[in-house]
């Protein structure tokens, strides 16, 4: 799939996609909050309010809290239904 189809997918017009959305479909808070266009503070409100939020991805190694892209796609079309 070409970058610009992901990046259709994921609802951006331009040809590019953005970095924390590209490749193994996982996204970090900072990518999260940029979709959303909300504050990280927001994001964990969400997060302690809402128990339907995606649960965060664990990939042994990292530091940073890391979700799967798709399970957040979901969250955001339920939510908004």
């Amino acid at each position: 799939m070409l970058q610009g189809e992901v990046g259709n997918l994921l609802g951006y017009s331009g040809a590019t996609v953005p970095t924390h959305e590209r490749g193994q479909g996982l996204m970090t808070l900072a990518g999260i909050c940029a979709r959303l266009r909300i504050s990280r503070r927001e994001l964990f409100r969400i997060r302690k309010a809402d128990p339907t939020f995606p649960r965060p991805v664990d990939i042994g190694y990292a530091r940073a809290v890391i979700f799967g892209a798709n399970d957040v796609r979901e969250w955001c079309k339920r939510r908004s239904s």
